[in-house]
């Protein structure tokens, strides 16, 4: 089983499990380079590796990148990231309350009226 598998509309990726693959350079250029020794085609993205058959996968890769980061390291990169998402997401929260103090700067500008809408107002 491979851990983070997802299922995209005609293909299957791998995302969860190849983080350090994303956050390392060092990692990156060892797993692109492993890949590619391996003959398969590379469909790789910003936070998954994209395939349509598992047979399109060396599972040696995956099974060695994945065992090049010990679980300590792993967990702090999974922390690092939460967060970080949690920091960007209370600065947006906050940066949104403090328009609403501010009172008439955060309200929704006014709707134009359609032309019906004008016609039936004279009639």
């Amino acid at each position: 089983v491979i851990h983070g598998a997802v299922r995209l509309k005609f293909q299957l990726g791998i995302a969860h499990a190849l983080m350090s693959v994303y956050s390392d350079p060092k990692q990156e250029a060892w797993f692109r380079a492993a890949w590619a020794k391996s003959g398969k085609k590379l469909d790789m993205g910003k936070a998954c590796v994209r395939f349509k058959k598992i047979q399109d996968v060396p599972l040696q890769v995956i099974g060695q990148a994945i065992k090049r980061v010990p679980v300590k390291k792993f967990i702090e990169q999974y922390e690092g990231v939460l967060n970080s998402a949690g920091k960007r997401a209370s600065k947006t929260v906050a940066k949104k309350r403090s328009l609403v103090k501010k009172g008439s700067s955060a309200k929704a500008p006014k709707k134009k009226k359609s032309a019906r809408a004008k016609a039936k107002r004279k009639k």
